[in-house]
């Protein structure tokens, strides 16, 4: 609310910092786009959090009676001085009507709510009847109900039927009262709940009660909740709960005897039928001031619906065809397992977006002759249709059916297990493919650091570039050492830094091995150059995960031939 006053410009540096944040969280990769970073998140925006956070507190304050804000309202000759001046701020109460000015909510007014109307030795006592408790409704005919409901009324003849109810549809909200002789409905405001229009039915009820002559009636209502809200009282109490306990206790201190009872609905119970029926098609607004609970409801699902459209408009984006509707992931409670899923729900990964920070080419599938992406090697490639016809039982999958069908979170980590699976399996003899393709070099089993290094296909003269003890190669961005050896050596062929912090190098010739040996410092970092014999005595190199794919038996027998 605060900074909302704060002009854009300002306000957009705090949305790198939100980025940085979210990214954290959900451990989604450098290179992801912001919108997939809210959506997958389930944050909104900052500018619309915003707005979200200074129309509720508009809100809020007109729900407290004395509140010195409450009327609080921009004079004619200021507002002419605005529209004036475009480039000046506007106060928070102008600022909350213009974001207002779309929805539904641009001229309501919110009801009061004093908590003090009754004092704590004064409370109302309520209680409501109800002859049906021992009967579950899912497995009782509805005649016993109706058998049921005959008796109570001949025990409590004397007392005036009244039957209340509410409504709520797509669209429309109602209210409706069914008197002996004459009925009454009332249609509500849209962002009224079902249970405001319940309350608002018995307060109806109660009102029209005042000016009788009779002294008995009885109530039906199919609200367990508005009974059981009115029958615990307290400093949270619904504000039209509130009315209606405080027109209860005038109606009984006239001398009405009142009393509740609930009734099971749609169980052939005439006047609760008749009630339902009138409250659905009420056409008569009823002008009244409306709770700040449904209004909040109402504003945070506004808020939902035009981040919704917004989404809509991204087709493009690679989260949109996984999740094409706003809402929650179900939670997992391994980080690491659904720091994986959350990349690949996003389609950016290491794998498939390193390139844009190293400078290299993206990732090509030698099969297709296309860019690596997700889809492409979870569903399109037909390197692995056998390998999806075995873990995901079909060899024609979407991402929606791998991402959207598993919505529970049991089953959310059987189908997420399966696709990290998938991938460990099939990915290292992808890379194992695209080198036979690319080089036909000989592989070599070195017992050495092998994962680190394979990247390397063959090596002249490979040397590792060793940092002193107290400084890493980790601290140091990649452009800044491909500049520093190419200012001191020249271009070499490729650099990996190593897990232990050392730096991997390939050069491109041995002369400039002799130059790169001789280095004593890079990038003001003191360093000590040692040849690796390993590599440089290898034909190649293959990763421990490539072994996992084949037999030692069959990689023995495509070697033997090459003298390894």
């Amino acid at each position: 609310m605060v900074y909302g006053s704060a002009r854009p410009t300002v306000l957009r540096r705090l949305d790198p910092i939100h980025h940085s944040a979210l990214r954290i969280c959900t451990g989604a990769f450098r290179t992801s786009p912001v919108e997939s970073l809210y959506i997958i998140s389930h944050q909104l925006p900052l500018d619309s959090r915003r707005q979200k956070i200074s129309a509720l507190y508009s809100f809020r304050v007109q729900s407290v009676r004395k509140h010195p804000l409450n009327r609080l309202s921009l004079p004619a000759g200021l507002r002419r001085l605005y529209a004036a001046r475009p480039s000046h701020i506007l106060p928070l109460c102008e600022r909350t009507k213009l974001f207002l000015h779309d929805s539904d909510l641009s001229n309501v007014s919110v009801q009061f709510s004093d908590f003090f109307t009754f004092p704590p030795w004064d409370i109302p006592q309520f209680s409501f009847l109800n002859p049906f408790s021992g009967f579950d409704k899912s497995s009782t005919a509805p005649v016993t109900f109706q058998q049921l409901f005959h008796h109570h009324r001949c025990q409590y003849s004397s007392f005036v039927p009244i039957f209340t109810d509410g409504s709520k549809s797509d669209g429309h909200v109602g209210c409706g009262v069914v008197f002996p002789s004459d009925t009454l409905s009332c249609r509500l405001h849209n962002c009224c709940s079902v249970f405001t229009a319940e309350l608002v039915a018995i307060f109806c009820a109660l009102r029209e009660i005042s000016p009788s002559n009779q002294r008995k009636f009885i109530i039906y209502t199919d609200s367990m909740s508005a009974l059981e809200t009115l029958s615990h009282y307290d400093n949270r109490i619904h504000p039209v709960a509130l009315e209606i306990l405080s027109v209860l206790q005038f109606l009984r201190n006239k001398g009405f005897n009142i009393i509740f009872c609930w009734v099971p609905s749609h169980v052939g119970i005439s006047g609760n039928e008749t009630a339902d029926v009138i409250a659905r098609f009420a056409s008569d607004f009823l002008p009244r001031a409306l709770p700040y609970c449904d209004i909040k409801k109402f504003l945070v699902s506004h808020l939902l619906s035009v981040w919704q459209q917004k989404w809509n408009l991204l087709t493009r984006n690679k989260l949109y065809s996984v999740k094409p509707s706003i809402g929650l992931w179900p939670a997992l409670l391994m980080r690491e397992f659904d720091v994986k899923l959350t990349r690949l729900r996003i389609g950016h990964t290491r794998f498939t977006h390193r390139h844009l920070f190293l400078g290299q080419r993206a990732p090509r599938c030698p099969t297709c002759h296309t860019d690596f992406t997700v889809n492409h090697i979870l569903v399109e490639c037909p390197s692995f249709k056998c390998h999806r016809e075995y873990h995901f039982n079909s060899s024609s999958v979407t991402l929606q059916d791998l991402f959207i069908s598993w919505t529970g979170a049991g089953i959310g980590w059987v189908i997420g297990g399966t696709i990290i699976a998938f991938l460990c399996c099939r990915f290292a003899g992808l890379a194992i493919m695209i080198r036979q393709r690319a080089t036909g070099t000989n592989f070599f089993i070195s017992s050495a650091s092998c994962c680190s290094v394979t990247k390397f296909l063959t090596f002249e003269t490979t040397d590792r570039v060793r940092c002193s003890d107290k400084e890493t190669f980790h601290n140091v961005l990649p452009f800044v050492v491909a500049r520093a050896l190419s200012a001191s050596v020249g271009e070499v062929k490729t650099t990996r830094k190593l897990r232990s912090g050392d730096l991997l190098v390939e050069v491109s010739s041995p002369k400039q091995a002799k130059q790169i040996i001789k280095l004593k410092s890079l990038s003001n970092l003191p360093i000590s150059v040692q040849p690796h014999g390993t590599l440089n005595s290898s034909k190649g190199v293959i990763s421990v995960g490539e072994l996992f794919n084949d037999t030692v038996e069959h990689i023995l027998e495509e070697l033997r031939p090459q003298s390894v």
